[in-house]
């Protein structure tokens, strides 16, 4: 069976522009689930052209098993470093490790941290490996 760190082996490789990848779950029966974003947003399109690369390349390994190439959805909790910086501009909730509980907006992320402003005088920079959850805040 192929590792979660093969296939994101598999992505690192793929030339599909500006995409990066957010998680990979295996399941029991075989199901392969591959999260991708991109900073414009993730198309039908590529998700289909990922699939297409991604499938004879791990059908050398597994025979049995079945592929989904989707985006994360705007639903789910922020998971690496792109996503926080795509966000740029947009308000998060977030909970720390410490289990401290906020929301602000993000100023600025980048591979180590990420700065959220919770107010105008409030700046607060956060180092990923201090954040247990995040999650866009979706106003209507």
């Amino acid at each position: 069976m192929i590792t979660k760190e093969e296939i994101k082996k598999l992505l690192d490789n793929i030339s599909e522009p500006e995409f990066f990848t957010v998680d990979v779950k295996i399941s029991q029966g075989g199901k392969i689930t591959v999260f991708v974003d991109n900073y414009k947003g993730i198309t039908i399109s590529q998700c289909e052209a990922i699939h297409r690369i991604l499938y004879p390349e791990i059908s050398k390994k597994n025979e049995n098993f079945e592929l989904e190439v989707s985006s994360p959805g705007i639903t789910k909790e922020l998971k690496v470093w792109q996503q926080f910086a795509k966000l740029k501009d947009k308000e998060i909730d977030i909970t720390t490790t410490e289990d401290e509980h906020f929301t602000g907006i993000i100023l600025y992320a980048d591979q180590q941290n990420v700065t959220v402003a919770q107010s105008s005088e409030n700046k607060l920079t956060l180092s990923y490996n201090d954040i247990k959850k995040a999650k866009l805040i979706i106003k209507f």
